[in-house]
């Protein structure tokens, strides 16, 4: 988390790449997981988070880093995306990867990936939608 603190304070990092980042290197931990989890239970930790999500800037910073996040998924072997999964703690099959990325490429119309500017409503749909196939095709495994 220093190291990317150094490199956020560098510029090198906007806030919402700053947390994706620490997200991905608690992901590896089960504890500090369990730490975060316990933390969301504290209602000013909360309100703090969503008042983040809710600021303008961050909403824009987040929406440019998942444009990013789905092209890199989408032109990724599903053998390297089960790698990076295992790499997470998820024991899950390059079958099970590559039909969670064919989910994802039937509703990627909405996040600058060829379907043009859906409304905020049908983009968060749309995100409802790609939250559930990948927690199915994950949930097949575990």
């Amino acid at each position: 988390e220093l190291r990317n603190a150094d490199r956020h304070k560098a510029g090198e990092l906007n806030t919402a790449e700053l947390g994706m980042a620490n997200l991905q290197q608690a992901a590896r931990d089960p504890s500090v997981m369990q730490g975060v989890m316990e933390m969301m239970k504290d209602p000013n930790t909360r309100k703090e988070v969503e008042a983040l999500m809710a600021d303008p800037a961050f909403k824009a910073q987040a929406q440019q880093m998942m444009a990013g996040v789905k092209d890199k998924v989408a032109s990724m072997a599903p053998s390297d995306m089960a790698a990076m999964a295992r790499s997470m703690g998820l024991e899950v099959t390059p079958e099970q990867m590559a039909q969670a990325q064919q989910q994802m490429a039937g509703t990627a119309g909405g996040m600058g990936m060829g379907g043009g500017g859906m409304g905020g409503a049908s983009e968060l749909e749309m995100l409802r939608r790609e939250n559930a196939a990948m927690k199915r095709a994950l949930h097949d495994e575990l």
